[in-house]
């Protein structure tokens, strides 16, 4: 079985034009991160030194009050500037980059304490609800349904001042270049890998030997998700690798309710430990997605087709609910149970979302998860199977 896999391994990596895409797409990554200056990020890192541990009342009005300052005297500089070039030839303004980054980071304090409030005050609405329902009786499902989401937000942690922009930028990278990338080199990678055999007639060859039927799929599927697995280590090693040398990884122990796209998160998280279980969510999405495109090489003869068939069902919903903006409740349920959701991660944790399961809450991400395993057991079943059954000619 071992070589049976090496060889399927050997078959995958000859494939020049992989390698290829790879390079390519590695190498516009880098063009993309060298448009950072290093100079303001340090500088940016080195405003928030100051303002490191918990956050609190007196340290955010401190940082209220200097806000409104600052942004007095940039009001101030830019009055100042219109009357010096009233009557000269226009003249870009360039904002003070100090000035620039101590308004950045005050701006991000109170805005991080504000959220705060803001998730405050929703406890405080749910304990509200909940004892209200408790009083009439009425345990139904918004009841259970607020009585999880007050468990969560209760357990979350106050902001921090702490810099983190490096985690930030590994979790965005995550869901924008490696969504792209991963999904690309999956369908570029697999789609040939049962198409191909049909193409040069080794599928007659290979269902006729001893083993043809089991063992060489089991192969197929092993070594495609070792390259898979492969691809994606090295992406992950990239993005970690630069973004520490840039943005550094400080502040690991951030909550995760403090970068924007996951304000209203209810799950008690750090950054690190969110950035993990993203990379295990998104590396268990790129699995179920590659066994996909193996079942529609099984059935196909040419490779383009599960290419582009794949390559539909995979970025299909996102290109429709994300870029033409469709709001149809049919496509954003698509598109909420899709590959490219599971794959992005992002929604799973940016919310409180539970699904009505039989009038008892369950979080979106658990049903998640269990589709997907499920759908991919089907899956390979079919693989075998319809492998399996197809005649020697």
């Amino acid at each position: 079985m071992f070589e049976l896999i090496k060889f399927e391994l050997y078959k995958i990596a000859s494939r020049k034009y992989t390698i290829l895409v790879l390079s390519v797409f590695i190498l516009l990554y880098f063009l993309n991160i060298s448009q950072f200056n290093l100079g303001d990020i340090q500088h940016f890192r080195n405003m928030h030194i100051e303002w490191n541990g918990p956050l609190t009342e007196e340290r955010v009005a401190i940082a209220r009050q200097e806000l409104r300052e600052l942004e007095a005297q940039q009001e101030e500089d830019w009055e100042k500037y219109i009357a010096d070039h009233q009557s000269q030839n226009a003249v870009i303004f360039e904002w003070d980059k100090t000035l620039g980054s101590k308004l950045g980071v005050r701006f991000d304090l109170v805005n991080r304490w504000d959220r705060f409030q803001n998730r405050n005050d929703l406890t405080a609405d749910l304990r509200e609800e909940i004892r209200n329902a408790e009083t009439a009786d009425k345990k139904d499902f918004n009841y259970l349904k607020n009585l999880m989401h007050y468990n969560m937000l209760s357990g979350l942690k106050p902001p921090s001042g702490d810099y983190f922009r490096g985690w930030g930028q590994l979790i965005d990278s995550a869901k924008t270049f490696g969504f792209v990338v991963l999904g690309a080199l999956i369908l570029l990678t697999l789609a040939p890998v049962f198409a191909d055999e049909y193409a040069v007639k080794m599928d007659s060859l290979i269902l006729s030997s001893r083993h043809g039927r089991k063992k060489v799929v089991t192969a197929k599927i092993v070594a495609s998700l070792f390259a898979v697995f492969s691809y994606a280590v090295i992406l992950l090693i990239i993005n970690v690798a630069v973004n520490s040398v840039l943005f550094s990884l400080d502040g690991s122990q951030v909550a995760l309710q403090e970068l924007f796209p996951y304000r209203h998160s209810p799950f008690n998280l750090n950054v690190s430990q969110y950035f993990f279980i993203q990379q295990a969510t998104h590396l268990f999405g790129a699995a179920a997605f590659s066994l996909l495109v193996l079942l529609l090489s099984v059935f196909s003869r040419n490779a383009l087709i599960p290419f582009f068939t794949g390559g539909a069902i995979y970025a299909g919903p996102f290109f429709l609910t994300r870029v033409l903006n469709i709001e149809h409740e049919l496509i954003q349920r698509l598109m909420d149970f899709s590959y490219s959701q599971l794959i992005i991660v992002e929604k799973m944790f940016s919310n409180f979302h539970v699904i009505n399961l039989f009038g008892m809450p369950v979080l979106y991400l658990q049903v998640m998860y269990f589709l997907f395993l499920l759908i991919s057991a089907v899956t390979i079943y079919f693989v075998y199977s319809g492998f399996a059954k197809r005649q020697v000619i």
